[in-house]
């Protein structure tokens, strides 16, 4: 027996309008974090996930910014306008 995982991709494309539009006009749509899971269930899934490429972009470079500003605190903004809590 092998374990079926679920992934749900591109979920950040829930919030562009333009792709919305385009699913409505095909009698599409997006589907939600909840219907994903009943399909995991459904299936009998032993996992589901969801993953947002462009996401996981943006949170990679806030990290990166995050630790590059801990590293190097006189860099960018004035020390007055900063704040850091470790």
């Amino acid at each position: 027996e092998v374990p079926i995982i679920l992934v749900g991709t591109q979920t950040d494309l829930r919030l562009d309008c333009s792709v919305q539009t385009s699913l409505h006009q095909n009698g599409l749509k997006c589907i939600s974090s909840i219907e994903g899971f009943h399909m995991a269930r459904k299936i009998g899934a032993s996992r589901f996930f969801e993953s947002s490429p462009e996401l996981e972009k943006r949170m990679k470079r806030v990290l990166n910014k995050a630790i590059g500003t801990v590293l190097h605190p006189r860099d960018g903004l004035s020390e007055a306008l900063s704040c850091a809590i470790l």
